[in-house]
């Protein structure tokens, strides 16, 4: 028998037992080591974080321009709905001053050839009352009268009406038509201006007056009265008239 190769294919011999070869480990394949690993885990993890954070501050970016543009919005609607309450309050002021611009005109005929007239004008406010005469009428006259028939006295406007001479006849309208002196109770009533009486002057003008001529035909005017004295030897002085 010739001799045998000694490797794992050997047949046995009837005289050694069979050599069995020992098993040999494979190449194991290298793989990554523990550091790299937690270095690629960490850096994944950094990039979740940063991922995260951008989207919710995107998120918090979009939710501030969604509260700022509600507030625009808000603001503009305040803002219209203040113009229109001011529109509103102008034209319900417009509307009240054309009201009260507008006379209440209350007219009442009391007399013939006379037409009395109150005019309200709320918006001043004002009362205007208005005598119409008509002139054509021969039996109505103006008459001036003064309280107490003096130059110095007051009294009621009624009472000078009722205080009308019968001879001259019965007042119908009565109109408190001149200034007069308040302030000095010794002088009070005194008239400011003009004033005629059956044909005597009482007051002496200083301003704008009224007057009627003898036919009834009315004047409105300034008047400056000029009263003096002429002495024998052709001094003159002048003076005041009730004052």
């Amino acid at each position: 028998m010739s001799q045998l190769d000694s490797s794992a294919n050997a047949m046995p011999s009837n005289d050694k037992p069979p050599v069995i070869p020992p098993h040999l480990p494979g190449s194991r394949k290298r793989g990554l080591a523990p550091l790299w690993i937690i270095a690629i885990c960490g850096a994944a993890l950094t990039l979740f974080l940063v991922v995260g954070l951008l989207a919710v501050g995107f998120v918090r970016v979009r939710a501030a321009e969604a509260r700022e543009e509600h507030a625009k919005q808000a603001r503009a609607a305040e803002a219209q709905q203040r113009k229109a309450r001011q529109m509103a309050a102008a034209t319900a002021r417009d509307q009240r001053a054309e009201r009260g611009s507008a006379p209440a005109t209350r007219q009442i005929k009391a007399e013939p050839g006379l037409t009395y007239t109150n005019d309200r004008i709320a918006s001043v406010p004002w009362s205007l009352h208005v005598v119409k005469i008509d002139r054509s009428q021969k039996d109505l006259l103006l008459y001036s009268a003064h309280a107490r028939d003096k130059v110095l006295g007051v009294s009621l406007l009624a009472d000078q009406a009722r205080g009308i001479p019968r001879e001259v006849g019965r007042a119908i309208a009565a109109i408190n038509g001149d200034f007069y002196v308040r302030d000095n109770a010794s002088y009070a009533g005194d008239p400011r201006g003009l004033q005629i009486i059956n044909g005597e002057l009482i007051s002496a003008p200083d301003t704008v007056c009224v007057w009627f001529e003898t036919n009834g035909n009315p004047h409105l005017a300034e008047v400056k009265g000029d009263f003096n004295v002429t002495w024998p030897d052709g001094r003159r002085t002048p003076f005041g008239l009730n004052q």
